[in-house]
């Protein structure tokens, strides 16, 4: 299979058709190794695909920067957990010193799965999501490879995001755009960066502050960036192309007192805290990421956003600007925005 062959199995199985049943998605999971391998091969990083050292399964390997890396691949419907990522580095801790392994799943991780990795001692695991293969079909995997070995070097954050959102109003009338950005490009000027913990508050988060750009015709220019677990945010705000001057904001639930902490222990720069109790969900939306994803046929990124917008339609944000500090800041922030240009 040759890289135009790959993209476009990988687009054709990122929308599984309305019949799909229990083995095309068995069918999709194996697919997912022939379009990895076709990515590796065509950046020449020798790939090896599934072999059994000893009796254990590795999905593949790849040679890069005169180091092996190892490979496990998951298309599942729900982000993976913790257990998954213990087993596979495990796989990883037996092989020669320096060997570093390589994540895929599909589906993302649950943020505790990020925050106990991230918390450990010895990494030698560098996770990738679904996005992330995105950016690597448009920017080249190496590229996503070295900034995320970057962040992980430099900040100890395994799960740098290359991708982001930013918003801003492209003419009066319009409805402000959100573009997908590469994270490590600059951030532009006139702009707010907001980091969030994962993919349900950044979709939340988004919406919300297209509505508010909108009442206010601001020129400002907002970027949003995952950091996938609260003990990652300030690690990914670290890991950012930030210009000194740039507005930073932390956006993190209040249920954990103990990763509050730890943020406030951090925050060596003075980043702007927003804590919101419990959580956004229900904090903004009176509502839990368990009823949102009990109405979906699979977690996917369109699907998920469907189902917030879906609720959000009814949200009257200056109403929600009285009843919740934690959004008061935001709306507030872009309200005033010609103090940031």
């Amino acid at each position: 299979m040759n890289i135009t062959e790959a993209r476009k199995l990988y687009n054709d199985l990122s929308a599984p058709p309305l019949d799909a049943g229990k083995k095309w998605f068995q069918a999709r999971g194996r697919d997912l190794e022939l379009i990895v391998k076709a990515l590796l091969k065509n950046e020449k990083l020798e790939p090896h695909i599934r072999f059994r050292p000893d009796g254990e399964e590795i999905d593949g390997s790849f040679v890069c920067f005169s180091r092996t890396y190892l490979l496990e691949l998951k298309w599942h419907s729900k982000p993976i957990e913790a257990s998954a990522v213990y087993s596979f580095k495990g796989k990883v801790d037996g092989k020669l010193i320096g060997t570093i392994g390589v994540f895929i799943s599909m589906s993302g991780y649950s943020n505790k799965a990020v925050d106990a990795i991230s918390k450990g001692k010895e990494m030698n695991v560098i996770l990738f999501d679904k996005e992330d293969l995105d950016v690597s079909f448009k920017a080249a995997f190496l590229n996503v490879l070295k900034s995320k070995l970057r962040a992980a070097s430099e900040e100890g954050n395994i799960y740098f995001k290359t991708d982001s959102s930013q918003i801003s109003l492209p003419t009066k009338n319009a409805r402000p755009a959100v573009t997908s950005i590469i994270t490590s490009r600059p951030i532009a000027y006139n702009t707010i960066c907001f980091i969030c913990e994962g993919y349900s508050d950044q979709v939340i988060i988004q919406e919300l502050i297209i509505k508010t750009i909108a009442k206010f015709l601001s020129k400002l220019k907002v970027r949003i960036a995952i950091a996938g677990g609260q003990y990652n945010l300030i690690k990914t705000a670290k890991s950012l192309n930030l210009e000194q001057n740039t507005n930073v904001f932390i956006v993190s639930d209040g249920d954990n007192q103990n990763a509050l902490a730890e943020l406030k222990r951090q925050n060596d720069r003075d980043y702007e805290l927003i804590v919101i109790n419990p959580d956004i969900e229900r904090a903004w939306l009176s509502t839990t990421k368990e009823e949102i994803r009990s109405s979906m046929r699979e977690f996917s990124r369109s699907a998920y956003f469907s189902e917030i917008s879906k609720r959000l339609s009814s949200v009257n944000i200056d109403e929600l600007a009285k009843t919740s500090k934690s959004y008061e800041i935001i709306y507030e922030a872009i309200k005033n925005s010609e103090r940031y240009t």
